[in-house]
């Protein structure tokens, strides 16, 4: 379930930030070179190439070196709280992420259980559908040798379309509930599911 999914991601952010957050407790180094390689200004006999008539480069060179350290000694607790809050909304996203599996756990059961039952509906339908129709041929007959009159056979054919379409509410039934119990456990639409 992506809504799931979503509520881990969210707990193993916080985690993270809280891990980030600890950076302050340790100590920062930071070290940098610098080097340079200028034409000597004071030389007025180098050509363009730097090099004097002696043979003397006449450049210049730079360099420099330093190394810089720090470490946090006190900050108010701002960093203990910071990762305290970060550890207690994770806590908080495990809860929910907790609950969101609860309620899918139950949403699967409900909607296959409504699936079954809805099944049996189909079954019961489809049942009721036949004897309706069986019905309806036998008072055909009756018609036909003058021993029932018209109206008693059109009362059976309307409780035969009334028991199609009772059979049909029950198919569209036991299809929305085979659909909501896929789209719960996360699966395509077009998987079979045994009932």
């Amino acid at each position: 379930n992506s809504e799931l999914e979503a509520a881990r991601q969210d707990e193993y952010i916080h985690l993270a930030r809280a891990e980030y957050e600890k950076r302050n407790w340790f100590p920062e180094a930071s070290g940098y070179l610098s080097q340079s390689d200028q034409p000597d200004p004071d030389d007025r006999d180098a050509d363009d190439d730097g090099v004097n008539e002696n043979g003397d480069p006449g450049r210049s060179w730079r360099r420099a070196y330093g190394v810089s350290a720090s470490q946090l000694i006190f900050d108010w607790g701002t960093t203990h709280r910071m990762v305290r809050k970060e550890k207690y909304e994770a806590q908080s996203d495990a809860w929910n992420a907790k609950a969101k599996e609860v309620n899918t756990a139950y949403n699967v059961r409900e909607a296959y259980w409504r699936m079954v039952l809805f099944n049996e509906v189909v079954n019961l339908r489809t049942r009721a559908l036949n004897a309706r129709k069986e019905e309806r041929g036998a008072m055909a007959d009756r018609v036909e040798a003058n021993q029932s009159r018209r109206a008693e056979l059109l009362a059976v054919e309307a409780e035969v379309a009334l028991a199609e379409k009772e059979l049909l509410e029950a198919q569209n039934g036991l299809a929305l509930s085979r659909e909501n119990l896929l789209f719960y456990m996360g699966r395509d639409l077009d998987c079979t599911v045994p009932v």
